[in-house]
């Protein structure tokens, strides 16, 4: 009963401070600027030729499936080879879903890419 409440404090209190050292750090940073003379223009946001919703169900995709492949691994280890099911299950599962991840960030680099160089060029970058 204590543990749970020193758990769900410490959570709490982390979350807390990584939100306030956000928000120090910026306010400083923001500060030291001001007091140099410099000023932060906002840039105008690059056009997309990617969709945010793609990637994202991209990478569900990937995930999704490598856990499912994960539990397939585990099943395997677990009948076939005599592996304890504490072991085969959470190991399978986390190393496949650690790889599904990493491949699903290098397809989201590589959709990146291909609308960088797919981009129409604006008249102000041709001259």
């Amino acid at each position: 009963m204590v543990g749970e409440v020193f758990m769900t404090i410490f959570f709490f209190a982390t979350v807390f401070g990584i939100f306030y050292l956000f928000v120090t750090s910026r306010h400083k940073e923001r500060m030291a600027m001001i007091e140099r003379g410099l000023t932060r223009l906002p840039q105008p946001a690059a056009p997309r030729n990617y969709s945010l919703l793609v990637i994202l169900l991209l990478n569900l995709a990937v995930l999704s499936a490598s856990i499912g492949a994960s539990i397939f691994i585990g099943a395997i280890l677990e009948h076939h080879l005599k592996v304890d099911s504490g072991i085969a299950y959470p190991g399978s599962i986390f190393l496949m879903a650690g790889l599904g991840l990493f491949l699903g960030h290098r397809f989201t680099v590589g959709i990146i890419e291909r609308a960088r160089k797919n981009a129409p060029v604006d008249a102000d970058q041709q001259s």
